[in-house]
């Protein structure tokens, strides 16, 4: 299955919006959206309404309300070949995320508690080239004999040990109910926090895979080294605040599914010469 990031979707929606109602066409990559919640109340944000205000020598809160009128009236297919509602049953985008204009003209965008749920079922099964499914622990899928082998990233240890731990004590099984659905209702904050820094880190490796957009190996990998940190330092507060025994099944599953998620990005991030040491 093709991985269509839902924060693609909203750049090509706004994109479109921002060609219809400016005749600026702006590339999808040159939309920023930055993973913000829970510091704001959205969930992620933009800045472009604000980077426009020169060009188009108006104000940006304008721009911003603009583009939000524009983004709900372009729903269905774009020149960009994404459709934006991303869904076979042409749902309203509504049902799946809102956008709002804030401050000097930032675009807040926040996802449902339905569609959050649909995100992690997504990254669930998101398959990244050099990692696999090992008995429900991700590892490397290429081992070469120069590899690195360190053990001091304690975030990837805890979800290993978690994941291995929940699989022995059949908290979780290998393979998920075929109709298992989840929703984050009454999702602690850093619970959606992690799912959010998740996607976003998702979503930067699969376009930076699909369109070769880091050409420069050392600016990729301090790039990754901080996007693993800042994961990491998130997974932990997680770690600290969210418990899996004691809690009804759908909290605990929606957890470790998040901490599997974790698990696998934080290897996608290492770099291609370090294998880090598998935990119990």
């Amino acid at each position: 299955m093709q991985f269509i990031s839902p924060l693609q979707i909203i750049r090509v929606a706004i994109a479109e919006a921002i060609y219809a109602g400016f005749g600026i066409r702006l590339k999808c990559h040159e939309i920023v959206l930055e993973a913000s919640f829970p510091k704001y109340s959205a969930h992620y944000t933009s800045s472009v309404a604000i980077a426009l205000c020169p060009r188009l020598a108006q104000d940006s809160l304008t721009i911003a309300e603009e583009i939000i009128k524009l983004c709900i009236q372009t729903r269905l297919k774009s020149s960009y070949g994404i459709s934006l509602d991303n869904s076979s049953e042409n749902r309203d985008i509504d049902s799946q995320w809102q956008i709002q204009a804030v401050g000097k003209g930032w675009l807040n965008i926040n996802f449902t508690e339905q569609y959050l749920g649909e995100i992690l079922l997504l990254l669930e099964k998101l398959r990244i080239a050099a990692i696999e499914d090992t008995n429900g622990i991700w590892q490397k899928r290429f081992l070469i004999s120069d590899q690195y082998i360190i053990e001091d990233n304690y975030a990837y240890a805890r979800c290993c040990a978690l994941i291995r731990l929940a699989y022995r004590e059949h908290l979780l099984p290998l393979v998920l109910e075929k109709n298992f659905k989840t929703i984050f209702t009454e999702a602690e904050p850093v619970e959606t926090s992690l799912l959010v820094q998740n996607l976003a880190i998702a979503d930067y490796l699969m376009s930076a895979q699909e369109n070769c957009t880091e050409r420069n190996h050392k600016k990729t990998q301090e790039k990754q080294d901080k996007l693993s940190r800042s994961l990491a330092d998130v997974f932990l507060q997680f770690y600290d605040q969210c418990r899996i025994y004691g809690v009804n099944r759908d909290i605990a599953w929606r957890r470790l599914l998040l901490i599997r998620i974790t698990q696998k990005l934080l290897l996608a991030l290492a770099p291609t010469n370090i294998n880090y040491t598998m935990y119990l």
